[in-house]
């Protein structure tokens, strides 16, 4: 997650035509030698720093838990939907929520 930010702050410091205190070859070396010393084989170091969707990361977290993986992404994804007023999501939830009422 910390990689994206890296890359997204740099993105937002382009378009304000600034430069970000730290270059980004300087950040994501500091995230690979994080994460060698963390016990990440080097040769394995890049792979480990790649995009992970909050969707990956909920599933993942929702695999230790009794909830499991799956439904964990349901009620994950449910909430994200009623957040951010996706239609589709917010009107399958409120279906649910009536046909359970």
């Amino acid at each position: 997650m910390q990689a994206d930010e890296n890359k997204n702050s740099d993105r937002m410091n382009a378009l304000l035509h600034q430069q970000p205190r730290r270059p980004l070859d300087v950040r994501m070396q500091q995230l690979t030698d994080l994460v060698i010393k963390a016990g990440t084989d080097p040769a394995d170091a890049k792979g480990v720093l790649k995009h992970t969707t909050c969707s990956e990361i909920v599933r993942e977290a929702g695999a230790l838990t009794p909830m499991g993986s799956a439904e964990a992404e349901v009620v994950w994804s449910s909430c994200s939907s009623l957040a951010h007023g996706d239609i589709h999501g917010t009107l399958s939830v409120l279906s649910l929520i009536r046909d359970e009422g």
